[in-house]
């Protein structure tokens, strides 16, 4: 590259600014579609946004409304817009919660978890096996009390595993990234110090013990 390359590189750089909304709505239909087949009783999406979105509010509310799952939804940062994504919540048959700060997500997982995985669970002790992956590296991860049925999607990355089951997949799917974490938390990892910090990294947007950020649903059933 030339200096004057450079510097034109570097003026176009500093030009750019932030702006836009996130299109939420492929993913929703995303997330939705592939709870369709999960032969479950009670299904539920949990989206993870700042409520600024790109779509059609109106469509978005409708199809929370008519998707044939729970739809409940975290408003994440002090400008989220909270009454759009609290009425998602409601139309979704769902439950709305606030998140002023990355550090209240673990919290509010463990809540909705509980809601939906209530009476679905294997009981016993289930080592954990964590395959290489940024999001997993430096954790010890102890054996699960509870072990919730799934299964990974083709497309996923299966990053914790208990035997031949998977306990946590990731990965991307349409216009939105999908998390799906097998086991109930309030019972599995009580004696788990870095819970916190391990399900953090998951909308820290950074390397390492951070990793990439779910802007859009998180799916909870079979993962």
């Amino acid at each position: 590259m030339t200096d004057r390359a450079r510097k034109e590189l570097e003026t176009l750089l500093l030009s750019l600014r932030a702006g836009g909304g996130t299109a939420m709505g492929g993913a929703l239909r995303e997330a939705v579609r592939l709870l369709e087949g999960v032969p479950r009783s009670r299904k539920g999406v949990l989206v993870l946004t700042d409520g600024q979105v790109a779509d059609d509010r109106e469509a978005l509310l409708a199809l929370a409304e008519r998707s044939g799952v729970e739809v409940s939804a975290i408003a994440l940062g002090a400008d989220a817009d909270a009454p759009f994504l609290e009425a998602l919540a409601q139309r979704g048959g769902g439950r709305f919660y606030r998140a002023a700060s990355p550090k209240e997500l673990p919290r509010l997982f463990l809540r909705e978890g509980q809601e939906v995985f209530r009476g679905e669970a294997l009981e016993g002790r289930f080592p954990v096996e964590a395959r290489p992956h940024p999001l997993t590296e430096g954790f010890r991860f102890p054996p699960l009390s509870v072990l919730l049925p799934a299964r990974a999607e083709p497309w996923a990355e299966v990053l914790l595993t208990s035997g031949e089951r998977a306990v946590l997949a990731i990965g991307e799917r349409g216009e939105g990234r999908v998390a799906a974490l097998a086991t109930d938390l309030s019972r599995s990892w009580r004696d788990f110090p870095e819970a916190s910090a391990f399900l953090g990294g998951f909308s820290a947007g950074s390397s390492g013990r951070g990793g990439p950020s779910p802007s859009t649903p998180t799916r909870r059933g079979r993962g």
